[in-house]
Formats: C-alpha cells, structure tokens, sequence
C-alpha cells in the first residue's frame, strides 16, 4: 500500500499528517507536527521528491 505527507489546515494553521490506507478502504492519519517545523517540512519534501523519481 501506498501512503504520503499531505497539509492540513487545522484552526488556521497548516500541519503535516501522514496518510496511510488501511484495507477497509480508509485513510489512518497521523499528525506528523507544523509545517512551519523546518526538519518535518524537509522530510516530507524529501520522501515525496523520492517518490516521483
């Protein structure tokens, strides 16, 4: 199964979540911390500039 980052906007600020399907069919979110944090922000980037290659 496929998972990703994705942004949330939650109470007028954007967080990072990580997306991960479970075999019901629904997403499992789990809140990864603020975009704002420069280390998750970069980590995100990263595995999603990886995952397009």
């Amino acid at each position: 199964m496929e998972s990703w980052f994705v942004t949330v906007t939650v109470k007028g600020r954007n967080c990072w979540y990580f997306d991960l399907p479970t075999p019901e069919g629904k997403d499992k979110r789990s809140y990864m911390g603020l975009y704002g944090d420069a280390e998750i922000t970069a980590r995100a980037k990263t595995i999603r500039r990886s995952r397009t290659l």
